[in-house]
């Protein structure tokens, strides 16, 4: 069968909230599956960290592949945890073929980007000072399953009543 895919992505900037935080977007590292590799799910996410505002709208990237000869897509099923401690996770998301669900304090805040099959980026709006962190997206059919890591931090916007980002987080130099 050959190669399945190499495929790479950008996050696009204007999604990000302030445009001079993320520069020209996040690329995705090239992804192949060689023959011998169908069935199995891999999951790719951004290097590094993307970063937004308090305030602001988040894109969290993360696209999987797998051969789609031997699953149905509906039967795969995506899930955001924000982790919490090493071992310790909280749940953000899930997704089962049309079925969504969102928990806690992330419910009416977050969405699929669903920007074409293989997308399970996170759309977080509304962010907060405690959706600073590290995510994971995992991706799971039937007896397979992978997961990426993304690095969400928060820069600030408006410090002390000025406008634009100064790149302090957290203690009194908010400035709302």
């Amino acid at each position: 069968m050959g190669l399945l895919g190499l495929t790479s992505f950008k996050v696009p900037s204007g999604s990000l909230g302030h445009p001079s935080c993320m520069g020209t977007g996040t690329p995705l590292s090239p992804v192949s599956l060689a023959e011998g590799e169908s069935g199995a799910v891999v999951v790719q996410t951004a290097p590094g960290k993307v970063v937004t505002h308090r305030g602001g709208t988040i894109i969290l990237p993360c696209r999987y592949h797998y051969d789609v000869s031997t699953h149905d897509p509906a039967e795969i099923r995506l899930k955001w945890t924000k982790v919490t401690e090493p071992m310790a996770f909280v749940d953000v998301f899930v997704a089962l073929g049309k079925a969504r669900r969102a928990f806690g304090s992330y419910r009416g805040r977050t969405a699929l980007q669903e920007d074409g099959f293989g997308d399970a980026s996170l759309i977080i709006r509304n962010v907060t000072l405690q959706d600073y962190g590290r995510y994971e997206c995992e991706v799971t059919n039937e007896l397979e399953d992978d997961t990426g890591v993304v690095k969400l931090d928060l820069e600030a916007w408006g410090c002390h009543g000025v406008g634009g980002p100064c790149g302090h987080r957290g203690g009194g130099l908010w400035g709302y």
